[in-house]
């Protein structure tokens, strides 16, 4: 996790895919912007892709 904090501060930047089999495979890409506070990784979603 160490990691992922270090790079959401340097860019602010994150992507989250989201997939499902439920009801037909499904899934999607959420784009947008990330900020860490203390130990937690917060995210905004700006945009969503459908994948399947």
């Amino acid at each position: 996790m160490q990691t992922t904090q270090r790079n959401i501060r340097e860019t602010g930047e994150m992507q989250v895919v989201i997939a499902s089999r439920e009801g037909g495979p499904k899934g999607y890409r959420l784009t947008g912007k990330a900020w860490v506070e203390g130990q937690q990784v917060l995210f905004k979603a700006e945009s969503a892709e459908a994948l399947l």
